[in-house]
């Protein structure tokens, strides 16, 4: 009975794959819905669970993580991205931090992220090896501007609102982590007066005399 129910899983794979392949060159939706790979709760006696992980799990979630199902929230992107061309926060996070990280990312970089009302339906069926967002993989993302110019730039906005942005930035990783001082502190996302982002220790204050 166990090996018959292999061969069933093993053909079931492979009809699924030629089901995504075709849905997602169509006008079909919401297909986290049909992604999910957990492990199903069997009994032994009619699945072998390593069995199982190996042969039909593993190779399953490559296939979704390469497959383009996954809808945008950019309106200007009519099409699908796979996982693995977008970034999610961390599965870990709750749903309120994975939101304001979702945000801070779309508005620097609005074609790497899913489609908003979708984000905690894919969070929560991810599995490791994801591109993830935590908090520290969000400072060295903005670090990776060097100036205010830079990140006004994509965030197509003048620096005022830029500056702005930053400080919601701050304030965001202040409130929701004590440790998240050692990140301002030890990456260079803090604009000096001529804008460029250095560190918070290469900072100074010019006394007007």
């Amino acid at each position: 009975e166990v090996k018959e129910n292999k061969e069933i899983l093993e053909i079931a794979l492979n009809l699924y794959k030629d089901l995504i392949s075709e849905i997602s060159e169509e006008d079909f939706f919401d297909l986290y819905n049909i992604a999910e790979t957990k492990t199903p709760s069997i009994d032994r006696k009619y699945l072998d669970e390593k069995w199982y992980q190996k042969h039909i799990q593993e190779p399953l979630r490559d296939f979704i993580y390469k497959a383009e199902i996954v809808e945008l929230e950019d309106s200007l992107e009519s099409s699908k991205k796979s996982i693995s061309d977008l970034y999610f926060p961390e599965k870990s996070f709750s749903e309120d931090i994975r939101d304001e990280i979702w945000s801070f990312i779309f508005d620097i970089a609005p074609n790497l992220v899913c489609k908003e009302s979708h984000l905690h339906n894919w969070c929560n069926i991810s599995w490791k090896g994801w591109d993830t967002v935590d908090y520290k993989t969000l400072v060295k993302k903005i670090e990776e501007f060097e100036t205010i110019h830079q990140l006004s730039k994509d965030l197509e906005a003048d620096e005022n609102h830029a500056i702005e942005w930053l400080n919601d930035l701050g304030v965001f990783l202040l409130e929701t982590q004590d440790s998240n001082l050692t990140l301002l502190r030890n990456y260079s996302i803090i604009p000096n007066q001529n804008g460029n982002f250095k560190e918070f220790t290469e900072l100074y204050i010019d006394e007007i005399r």
